[in-house]
């Protein structure tokens, strides 16, 4: 299996060297624990380190907003656009059916527009609330998962993990379709809270399960593999 190497600092030394090449995995997390600075640093590190052209869909934020809070590190997303090794999308939402079914499509092309080679979907949290926690919803995302398995791309997808709920997902069956799940949280540590991360699968990958601090820097993520957190 080839792995590709995720741009997000001390992650690869828990996964065996990265992500395998074209899986879809899922980062689940609560508000502000860092989803879309993680995706966006792997979107961007793939494109400006190692050649690796990506898409950003977002289902949330305007591309225009997510281009602006990324500056802060250093990833300036419209030169990528400019060069052709990047494209950042918005999808509304509220036309779910027509989402799904134009991903064998329009997205497919714009894929291969610039030979893409990573897929930021920005949430899916978003995408299933507008379906409702339904069997249509479940086969709906079925199929938004086996159509991107499709595509080649390796791919990220967020999800917002439900408030006041012992699930980590909407529907409870996203981490059963996913080839991934890398969970962020914020953890209590004295009178503060830390930031963590904990690989909670990776098929195919014999992979860390610890629970590791990481920091959101001016260059983006930075995990400290050597370093685990107790929650008690």
């Amino acid at each position: 299996m080839r792995r590709i190497p995720t741009g997000i600092k001390g992650l690869d030394e828990l996964i065996e060297g990265g992500f395998v090449e074209g899986d879809a995995i899922l980062i689940v997390g609560g508000p502000g624990t860092g989803k879309t600075t993680f995706v966006s640093q792997f979107l961007y590190t793939g494109a400006s380190q190692y050649n690796e052209p990506g898409i950003y869909i977002s289902l949330e934020e305007p591309p225009e907003k997510i281009k602006r809070n990324m500056l802060r590190y250093g990833w300036n997303f419209e030169n990528l656009e400019r060069d052709g090794k990047a494209k950042m999308i918005w999808s509304d939402p509220t036309t779910i059916k027509s989402f799904v079914e134009t991903m064998s499509t329009s997205i497919r092309d714009k894929i291969e527009e610039i030979n893409a080679k990573r897929l930021v979907i920005d949430s899916i949290t978003v995408f299933l609330m507008f379906l409702g926690a339904t069997y249509k919803a479940r086969k709906e995302l079925f199929e938004l998962i086996t159509n991107l398995n499709k595509l080649g791309c390796t791919t990220l997808l967020t999800a917002e993990i439900p408030h006041g709920e012992n699930k980590l997902t909407l529907l409870g069956i996203e981490e059963f379709v996913a080839d991934g799940i890398i969970k962020l949280d914020m953890i209590r540590v004295g009178v503060s809270f830390r930031r963590s991360l904990t690989v909670l699968k990776m098929r195919g990958t014999r992979h860390d399960m610890k629970i590791h601090p990481f920091d959101i820097t001016e260059k983006g993520i930075v995990i400290y593999p050597a370093e685990e957190l107790l929650v008690r």
